[in-house]
C-alpha cells in the first residue's frame, strides 16, 4: 500500500510537471511563488532545528519507538498517557526513519510530510478550481503555511496525516477507490485519528465497502509477517492498554471538553462519550445529505472537512498542533471565496484559519477556547457551503427543466 501512495504521487508530479509547462505567464509565477514559499518555510524550520533551537519531543518519541520495533523491545509505556500511543504498524512505519539516525532521520520525516502536505493543497485546489488553480494553491499556501510549521518543526505526525487526509479527498473526487483505499489504510495504521475519516467513508462511498476492510485485515496482519506472534500480541495488548488510558486524559486539550471548561463547566468523561456518540450521528446524517446532493469535487472536499470538525471537537487529546488537519481546508476554502471575491465568506474563513493559527504560547489566554470554538464556525461555514451547492444544483435543474419545456 505504502508503495502504491508513493507510484501515485509520482504520476501527480509528473502530470503536475507537464501541466506547468501549458500554462500562461501569470499561472506559471504564482506556481513558482508558490513553491517558493514551501522551501522557504522548510529551510527555516530545518535551519532551527539543526541548530538545536527547536522542540522535537514527538519525533523523538516516534523514533524511539522506531528502534525499539528493530530491536524486537516493547513500544509502549502503560504507566501514562504521553509516550508511544499509536499501533505498532506505526513503529514499523517509522523505523527507517529511525535507522537513519539523527539528523538524517529527522530531515527525511519533515522532508516527506512537507512536500506530501503541499502537493495534498495543490491537487484539491486544482480539482475545486481548475481554471484558476496556480492562484488558489498561492492564496491556500500563504494561509495554510505558517500553522503547518509548528508540526514541521517538532515532527509531529499530525502533518502527515493532514497531507493524507487531502490526498484521500483528491482520490475520491476522482472515484479512484483503490488509491483513496491505501491512503486511508496508510493513515491509519500511522495514527489512529485517520479512522473518522476511514469510518466516513467506509460507510458514505459504497464501492468502498469492502475495501477498507480488505484494506484493515492487511494492515493488522502486517507485524505477523515482519515478527513472532508472542511478541505481536503482546504490542497490540498494549497498544489497548494505552489507548484506553489516552481516551481519559489527566488534562484538558484543545477540543470541546477544553472549551466549555474554559467558561466554566468540566465536563466528565462519561458525559464527552454521549456527546461524542450524538455528534458522530449528526455528522454522519450531515454527510450522508451532502454525498447524495452536492456534486463533486465539492462532495469529497465537505465530507473531509467535517471529518477534520469533528475529529478536532471530539479527540480527547487535541493539541493545538492538530489543527493543521483542518487549516488546509479552511484555507482552501478562503481562496476560493477571495477568487469568487465573495468577501463576507472570505473573511468569515480567514477568521478561522487566524484562529487556528495564533500561538497560545504568546497569547495564552486564548489556549483551550480560541481553537475548538473556530473549529464550530467551520463546521457552520461548511454546512453552509453544503446547503449553497445543493442550491446552485437544484437552481441549474430548474433552469434546464424551463428550456426543455420551451
Amino acid at each position: 500500500m505504502t508503495f502504491l501512495t508513493f507510484a501515485a504521487s509520482v504520476e501527480r508530479l509528473r502530470t503536475m510537471t507537464i501541466g506547468v509547462g501549458r500554462m500562461g505567464r501569470g499561472d506559471r509565477s504564482a506556481l513558482v511563488a508558490a513553491g517558493t514559499l514551501w522551501c522557504l518555510g522548510f529551510a527555516l524550520m530545518i535551519g532551527l532545528l539543526l541548530a538545536g533551537r527547536l522542540d522535537s519531543i514527538p519525533y523523538h518519541v516516534y523514533a524511539a519507538a522506531g528502534r525499539r520495533w528493530l530491536a524486537h523491545a516493547p513500544l509502549y509505556e502503560t504507566e501514562t498517557i504521553d509516550g508511544f500511543q499509536y499501533f505498532p504498524q506505526s513503529a514499523l512505519l517509522l523505523a527507517p526513519f529511525a535507522w537513519f539516525g539523527s539528523p538524517w532521520g529527522d530531515v527525511a520525516w519533515r522532508a516527506t510530510n512537507w512536500a506530501l502536505y503541499a502537493l495534498g493543497i495543490w491537487r484539491v485546489s486544482r480539482l475545486l478550481a481548475p481554471n484558476r488553480a496556480p492562484a488558489c494553491f498561492l492564496l491556500a499556501t500563504c494561509l495554510a503555511i505558517a500553522s503547518a510549521t509548528g508540526s514541521l518543526g517538532n515532527g509531529q505526525a499530525n502533518l502527515a496525516i493532514a497531507a493524507l487526509t487531502l490526498h484521500v479527498a483528491a482520490e475520491l473526487m476522482q472515484q479512484h477507490w483503490w488509491l483513496a483505499t491505501a491512503i486511508l489504510a496508510l493513515g491509519f495504521a500511522l495514527k489512529p485519528l485517520m479512522v473518522v475519516l476511514l469510518l466516513l467513508v467506509w460507510v458514505v462511498y459504497r464501492p468502498m465497502a469492502w475495501r477498507i476492510p480488505l484494506a484493515l485485515g492487511s494492515v493488522f496482519g502486517v507485524p505477523w509477517l515482519l515478527r513472532d506472534n508472542a511478541y505481536v500480541m503482546a504490542q497490540y495488548a498494549a497498544c489497548a492498554t494505552k489507548l484506553s488510558m489516552c481516551a481519559a486524559p489527566d488534562r484538558l486539550f484543545e477540543d470541546l471538553r477544553g472549551l466549555l471548561a474554559t467558561f466554566g463547566w468540566l465536563m466528565p468523561h462519561s458525559t464527552y462519550w454521549v456527546v461524542r456518540l450524538v455528534a458522530a450521528a449528526c455528522v454522519l446524517l450531515t454527510v450522508l445529505w451532502t454525498r447524495r446532493r452536492v456534486p463533486e469535487p465539492h462532495a469529497s472536499f465537505l465530507l473531509a472537512g467535517f471529518a477534520g470538525s469533528y475529529l478536532m471537537l471530539f479527540n480527547p487529546r487535541t493539541l493545538s498542533t492538530s489543527y493543521v488537519m483542518t487549516v488546509s481546508f479552511a484555507a482552501i476554502a478562503s481562496a476560493l471565496y477571495l477568487l469568487q471575491r465573495r468577501v463576507r465568506a472570505a473573511l468569515a474563513a480567514l477568521s478561522i484559519v487566524l484562529a487556528w493559527t495564533i500561538s497560545y504560547r504568546v497569547f495564552s489566554c486564548l489556549e483551550h477556547w480560541l481553537r475548538p470554538l473556530a473549529c464550530i464556525a467551520f463546521g457552520a461555514l461548511l454546512t453552509c457551503q453544503a446547503f449553497e451547492r445543493q442550491s446552485s444544483v437544484f437552481a441549474v435543474k430548474l433552469r434546464a427543466a424551463a428550456r426543455s419545456a420551451v
